[in-house]
């Protein structure tokens, strides 16, 4: 049997693999160093720091805004909720619905109840004889900016398209009156059509 000759290296072998062993732990370490180093940046201590300020801030300025609202009308909001949560779990079991379901279509009900977009204020209208003509806000510039209105269970909804009511703006209603509204009877004749 003929001997096997060897493939020459023009290479030590044995010496590669000492170069490749020491290149790989060498860029493994550099490349923890790097996320380390991204990791530990100050700028982003700063930014923790102002995260948690701007926390306390908003605290304080909710912790205000609650002390100067009237506790009744609170009162009287919940109050509010209650009764449409059970009118709404009595519609439900009306309609067949019981146990883990029926809890889910109340909770559900709640959250959706007088939840607001942030262009949009929840007034109460009492108008029995439907003479409220248009409802619209004026800026402190003195113009007027359009809004919608949309009934919702017993509450009138005011949006305004995008554009969020500042503290400075006032409500205008424009309503109809004997003299506001003028009836004038006309009729057209010999108008010729298209």
């Amino acid at each position: 049997m003929a001997e096997k000759k060897s493939v020459g290296h023009a290479y030590n072998v044995d010496f590669l693999n000492v170069v490749f062993a020491a290149s790989s732990i060498f860029l493994f370490l550099s490349v923890i160093w790097m996320v380390w180093d991204d990791f530990d940046r100050d700028w982003k201590n700063t930014q923790r720091r102002f995260a948690q300020l701007e926390y306390q801030v908003t605290q304080a300025q909710r912790q205000q805004a609650l002390q100067s609202v009237d506790k009744s009308k609170i009162a009287q909001l919940e109050a509010e909720k209650k009764r449409y949560a059970d009118a709404k779990r009595k519609e439900a079991k009306e309609a067949g619905i019981e146990g883990e379901g029926l809890e889910s279509y109340v909770k559900s009900s709640l959250e959706s109840y007088l939840a607001l977009e942030p262009d949009e204020v929840l007034v109460r209208i009492k108008d029995p004889n439907k003479r409220i003509q248009e409802v619209s806000y004026v800026d402190a510039a003195g113009e007027t900016k359009h809004v919608s209105m949309r009934e919702d269970e017993g509450y009138t909804r005011l949006s305004t398209w995008g554009d969020k009511p500042q503290a400075d703006w006032k409500l205008r209603v424009s309503m109809k009156t004997s003299k506001n509204l003028v009836r004038q009877p006309f009729a057209l004749a010999d108008v010729p059509l298209p």
